[in-house]
């Protein structure tokens, strides 16, 4: 955290307002004495031959006095000369404390005091336009850092917007600047994948579409020639209207859970071991000659969801577990309770899924085995909607599963007893 605000725009900000501060102390403390130096000595030195050169040979005391006395007021500061013993001869205004002290030729010493004179004018420009020179080198610094973040970030945020789906900031900062290209880049992969997504499921729901209507199509063509034998096919397309109604209500299904300002669900008090027994019964009509084990540990537990919606969740499950069990095994229901959530997991004894399989299986559409029909792999769609329907309850489905050692699916759900 300590980093972060060092690195955060009102840290540079702040930062170089504090170069600046520092460029003018230096500029005042530094440049502009050494510069002035030179022609402060020069003057000193050029005032000391002048008051010297006027002052010396002069031997009538009351001359040497008015001579003093001319040097003082014109330089505006006290003005005294004494013999080498420190007797003063000749004095104009106030030389005790810090003075010159310049020999004259006849050995007095002149002592000088006043004002010091003023830094030349040339060394003011000069420490001016040096300051003025770092102050515009620092700032231009300074707005290219700022404005070429920015500048990179309007290139992709138009680029984004006129289609291009690869555009990216790409800022490595540790700013405020850095963040915002960051959640920008973020933005347009999620966009992206969703625009993808969007693509493959209308391509998915086309080719899953076609076939059953290609069906269809075919026993009413055989109705106008053939009556005798569309009467055999009355039988598959029955069961091809309810695969594209099957079709049609989990997409609906799927796509009313990830709509945001969707109705909320219609929520009950739901026993857990109710919703086993409904999903034991519907497997007993619809696999009767498989075995179904059930394994209640806490049949009273109770979960606050859609009966209907969860319902549908445990027969995905189990629909997927007697696809991929393994002919003859059986496939096993537990239900349990713990740490504030009830847990149903279904397990089969089939061939299981490899790592990379895993991956994609929660996947619409997707099958682990391209070649098979829909009679034996499904449309692909029952352990997304399951997830869907378990993430709008609170809770997940998760896959536990090994080449060779069967699957474990696992819905988890708040609740408890």
């Amino acid at each position: 955290m300590r980093v972060a605000r060092l690195r955060s725009l009102g840290a540079r900000v702040g930062g170089f307002a504090f170069v600046c501060a520092v460029i003018v102390v230096v500029a005042h403390a530094f440049v502009m004495p050494r510069l002035g130096r030179a022609g402060l000595h020069g003057r000193f030195a050029r005032e000391q031959r002048a008051i010297a050169a006027a002052l010396t040979g002069v031997r009538d005391p009351a001359a040497l006095q008015a001579a003093v006395v001319r040097v003082a007021d014109a330089r505006g500061g006290g003005v005294a000369v004494v013999d080498r013993g420190g007797a003063v001869i000749a004095r104009a205004g106030d030389v005790d404390g810090d003075h010159v002290a310049f020999p004259l030729d006849d050995g007095a010493v002149l002592l000088l005091r006043g004002a010091d004179p003023s830094i030349p004018g040339g060394a003011l420009v000069a420490t001016a336009a040096i300051m003025l020179l770092m102050i515009a080198v620092a700032s231009l610094w300074f707005a290219r850092s700022l404005a070429r973040p920015l500048g990179r970030l309007a290139i992709a945020a138009r680029r984004l917007g006129a289609g291009d789906l690869t555009a990216r900031a790409d800022v490595r900062r540790g700013d405020e600047l850095g963040q915002v290209a960051g959640a920008f880049d973020d933005m347009a992969a999620r966009i992206g994948a969703l625009l993808d997504a969007n693509r493959a499921l209308i391509a998915s729901v086309s080719h899953e579409l076609r076939t059953p209507l290609a069906r269809i199509r075919v026993a009413l063509e055989l109705a106008d020639e053939s009556p005798a034998e569309a009467q055999e096919l009355l039988g598959g397309i029955a069961g091809d209207l309810t695969e594209l109604e099957q079709l049609v209500e989990d997409i609906l299904t799927m796509t009313r859970l990830a709509t945001r300002g969707a109705p909320p669900l219609r929520t009950e008090r739901c026993a857990a071991g109710d919703l086993a027994d409904r999903a034991a019964r519907r497997w007993q009509q619809v696999h009767g000659g498989h075995e179904l084990i059930c394994e209640v540990a806490d049949a009273g537990a109770a979960i606050d969801g859609d009966p209907v919606l969860l319902r549908r969740v445990l027969d995905n499950l189990l629909d997927n577990a007697i696809r991929h069990g393994g002919a003859g095994q059986p496939v096993t229901l537990r239900v349990a309770a713990d740490a504030g959530a009830v847990r149903f997991e279904v397990v089969d004894r089939g061939a299981g899924l490899a790592a990379d399989e895993l991956a994609h299986v929660f996947t619409p559409f997707w099958r682990s085995d391209s070649s098979r029909t829909r009679d034996t792999g499904g449309v692909g769609l029952g352990l997304a909607l399951a997830r869907e329907i378990a993430r709008a309850h609170g809770g997940d489905v998760t896959l536990d599963s090994a080449p060779g050692s069967g699957t474990r699916a696992v819905l988890r759900l708040p609740g408890g007893a």
